[in-house]
């Protein structure tokens, strides 16, 4: 029988366009779980340069759900964001680092020959953040924590 190392820092997002909420009922009805925690839109700190369309305020901006064992995040996506969804890049890989060094360092590996999609920086809930689409078309989701 093969052991497996526990997986450290690594988690699943799963993105949809206006059916988070949906999605979480369904997932916490077939696992028998329930949503760990939920923000949405509407709580993010604003930003006058780019106010919120109203019809955006009720959407789940992140809430996570664990699914056997899993952290599962989930968030709608409106397309007002500029990203169409589409099956593929609707689901990303998310690494929680331990420090600066890591951060960059994967930042660097995995966007060579890959795509920037958002680069790495501050955001109100990390230290540092960034998206970046590998060589072979895998999102991964990077996040520095700001307790790290």
């Amino acid at each position: 029988m093969v052991k497996h190392k526990e997986a450290q820092g690594m988690e699943i997002y799963l993105n949809f366009v206006d059916q988070s909420a949906a999605a979480l009922d369904f997932y916490g009805k077939v696992f028998k779980t329930t949503t760990d925690e939920i923000m949405y839109y509407r709580d993010a700190p604003t930003d006058p340069e780019h106010p919120l369309p109203e019809q955006l305020k009720d959407l789940v901006m992140h809430a996570s759900i664990m699914i056997d064992g899993t952290q599962v995040m989930i968030s709608d996506v409106p397309p007002e964001m500029g990203l169409e969804l589409t099956s593929g890049n609707n689901i990303a890989l998310v690494i929680q680092a331990k420090s600066d060094a890591e951060i960059e360092q994967l930042y660097h590996d995995l966007s060579s020959d890959g795509k920037i999609v958002a680069s790495l920086e501050a955001t109100f809930w990390a230290k540092k953040y960034a998206i970046v689409n590998d060589k072979f078309g895998i999102q991964w989701q990077l996040n520095l924590p700001t307790e790290a």
